[in-house]
């Protein structure tokens, strides 16, 4: 009996294997892997104006520190974000993108203009 070929994508003519698309051949389902994750996106929208304390990104986007320093770690443990500490007291310490997090943004700003042509703000967010 012979076994079930592994379907192949018709778009990237590559395997959708893995269950988060980390051990994909795909680069969408790799990228989406890395990117997809709340609040993502929006911490490398926010670090593209340079860089910023955590209490600032915190401010900004009103997530839980847990979850913005789970973030952070990904992004840094990915190499989008990079972190430094100044030897201060008490200590300061700031996030910034790395040239990989920068060559991110051309993603966000393909969805800032999906956003803008296609996806309408709410009434209450529209200038009067």
């Amino acid at each position: 009996m012979a076994e079930n070929p592994v379907p192949i994508c018709p778009a990237c003519r590559v395997t959708h294997r893995g269950r988060r698309g980390r051990e994909s051949g795909c680069p969408v389902a790799r990228a989406a892997a890395l990117l997809g994750d709340t609040w993502t996106l929006l911490l490398v929208h926010l670090l593209q104006a340079g860089p910023r304390r955590f209490g600032e990104l915190q401010s900004v986007i009103k997530i839980s520190p847990r979850v913005l320093s789970e973030r952070l770690r990904r992004l840094q443990e990915a190499g989008l974000v990079s972190r430094k500490l100044y030897p201060e007291i008490p200590p300061r310490v700031e996030y910034a993108l790395t040239p990989m997090g920068s060559a991110a943004l051309k993603v966000i700003d393909a969805l800032a203009e999906f956003g803008e042509k296609w996806l309408p703000r709410p009434e209450a967010l529209n200038p009067a």
